[in-house]
């Protein structure tokens, strides 16, 4: 899914929110701290789930690798 026009976070800037809560019609400083708080929430819950997956037996290495994955993404898309 493209977010004003970006599909990677690699490609999102410091006016990626903006543009996004333009083309949505809502306010950019409520686009902002609803994606930081998603961000956080994905950063909040990864470990968690590695951990239940490790105990269920899986790959702890793998598991590992997914949550820093998943923080350092969320780290990029809260913060552009």
């Amino acid at each position: 899914m493209c977010i004003a026009k970006r599909a990677t976070l690699e490609e999102f800037r410091s006016g990626t929110w903006k543009k996004f809560a333009d083309d949505m019609g809502i306010g950019a400083p409520c686009t902002r701290r609803r994606g930081h708080a998603l961000a956080q929430a994905m950063a909040d819950h990864a470990p968690r789930v590695a951990s239940t997956l490790g105990a269920l037996g899986l790959d702890e290495g793998a598991l590992g690798r997914y949550s820093e994955i998943i923080c350092v993404r969320a780290a990029r898309f809260a913060n552009p």
